[in-house]
Parts: C-alpha cells; sequence; structure tokens
C-alpha cells in the first residue's frame, strides 16, 4: 500500500486537487474515535440508569424522571385561579366570576409594583 503524501495543488480552474489518501485516513479514525467515545458515553449512562433502578422500585423510579422533567419545563401544573363552587345562597367561598375577576387585577397589580 502507497500513501500519497504529495501537498495539494490548485488545479487550473482554481478548485482543490485529490484529495490525498493519508487525509482519508485521519478522517475515518477521527470519526471511528469519536464513534467510540459516544458509545461509551451511552453505554455509562445506561448503566447508572440500571444501577438507579435496582436501588428502587422501577415505578418510583419513573416517578421521580417525570417530575423531573415537568418540573425542567417550565409547564404550569397548578392554576392561578381556580373557579368552582355552586353559588348558591350566595355562599361560593369566594369561587364567583366576580371574584375570579377581583383575584385577577389583584395578581396583576401586584405584578406591575414588584417586577
Amino acid at each position: 500500500m502507497t500513501i500519497d503524501v504529495a501537498p495539494r495543488t490548485r488545479t487550473p480552474d482554481a478548485s482543490w486537487g485529490p484529495t490525498p489518501v493519508w487525509e482519508a485516513y485521519a478522517t475515518r479514525a477521527i470519526g471511528n474515535a469519536d464513534a467510540e467515545k459516544t458509545k461509551a458515553v451511552g453505554t455509562a449512562e445506561a448503566d447508572v440508569i440500571k444501577l438507579k433502578i435496582a436501588s428502587m422500585d422501577s415505578g418510583n423510579y419513573a416517578g421521580i424522571e417525570i417530575s423531573k422533567a415537568l418540573a425542567s419545563s417550565g409547564f404550569k401544573l397548578v392554576p392561578d385561579v381556580v373557579v368552582g363552587g355552586n353559588g348558591a345562597n350566595g355562599n361560593d367561598g369566594g369561587n364567583s366570576l366576580v371574584s375570579v375577576l377581583l383575584a385577577n387585577l389583584i395578581r396583576d397589580g401586584r405584578a406591575k409594583a414588584n417586577p
């Protein structure tokens, strides 16, 4: 096997000449090293997950991971204002539409006062 180590030169049309064989080998070696690194990291992460599951019930582990994902997503799980109650006899426990509108006004006023 002969390795072409001649420097690349520009051809008359100003493009680069053919890629030397040694450069192809180097590119392949770098790609294989990156693939091995990715595989090693993935295997290590999988081993850690297996150990975590073994240390507790798999259902508990799944619940913990779901909770972490929901917490990091920024998704609101609890509403700012809850509307409910039957409103009969004027005793709605503060859940009438007027109460909700007032609660929103107070919340918005506090948000403006404390940016």
